[in-house]
């Protein structure tokens, strides 16, 4: 039994939450020259595609640890509804990069990506809050239920459910408490983004102003934030986490 047959009964949870996807003030500027969201190759699917999380932007650009002075390596986060991008064709219940490294064990050794794959199944991205976490702003923060009302029926749940609660000190940071939904379509970000945070040196360079304007003319509202001279990018996603669930009401 699968992560998905254990959610499938489970309510659609509260109001949906949007879709995050986290990069780097370099990366983001080739955003602003084509105008799209373009899929990568990924190592570990072997495929191009284009990752989010569902509601938290629990991407880290870089280790939390190294600081820098470069301000490209600044952080931007981009909020989208999933309505308004291209289908999501697999959603897991945490990142499946700390699970290919082997960062999940013992809980979910030798659990392949297929028991772990909850696209089949309808708002599974709502479901797996409901189930796992309660609400909303439970997942958002990061604390699971301590128990589960059916306990589940499946070997696969359990453990999951158990790598949730676990204490994991210095091994994996929040992704593990994070939704990842992949798609494997590029599309005009202006079409798509509910809102743009990004560091608020950008509004004085001139070929990415521009770009920002006309986004935002077009409907897509302009977070800036001042970040710190010397930090890390991943440091800074974290301090960005309140402004990021304030924007989707929590």
């Amino acid at each position: 039994m699968t992560i998905a047959a254990d959610i499938a009964a489970s309510s659609d949870g509260g109001y949906p939450l949007q879709l995050i996807h986290t990069t780097t003030v370099d990366v983001f500027r080739t955003i602003c020259t084509t105008g799209q969201l373009v899929p990568q190759m990924c190592d570990v699917m072997e495929a191009k595609l284009t990752y989010f999380f569902y509601g938290r932007p629990a991407y880290r650009p870089g280790p939390v640890q190294v600081n820098n002075r470069n301000r490209d390596k600044r952080p931007v986060v981009m909020l989208f509804s999933k309505e308004k991008i291209p289908k999501c064709a697999q959603i897991y219940p945490c990142d499946t990069g700390a699970h290919r490294r082997g960062m999940y064990e013992p809980h979910l050794a030798d659990v392949p990506f297929a028991d772990l794959d909850c696209a089949s199944v309808a708002q599974a991205e709502r479901r797996i809050v409901a189930r796992y976490f309660g609400s909303n702003p439970e997942y958002f923060y990061g604390e699971p239920l301590q128990k589960l009302s059916p306990e589940p029926a499946s070997a696969v749940a359990r453990a999951f459910h158990a790598l949730l609660r676990s204490e994991r000190e210095g091994e994996c940071d929040d992704r593990l408490l994070s939704i990842e939904m992949i798609g494997a379509d590029a599309f005009a970000l202006h079409e798509a983004a509910s809102h743009l945070v990004f560091p608020d040196f950008l509004q004085a360079d001139k070929d990415v102003a521009a770009v920002l304007e006309g986004w935002s003319k077009q409907g897509v509202e302009l977070v800036p934030y001042r970040p710190q001279g010397l930090t890390s990018a991943g440091r800074t996603v974290e301090q960005l986490f309140p402004r990021v669930g304030e924007l989707q009401g929590l």
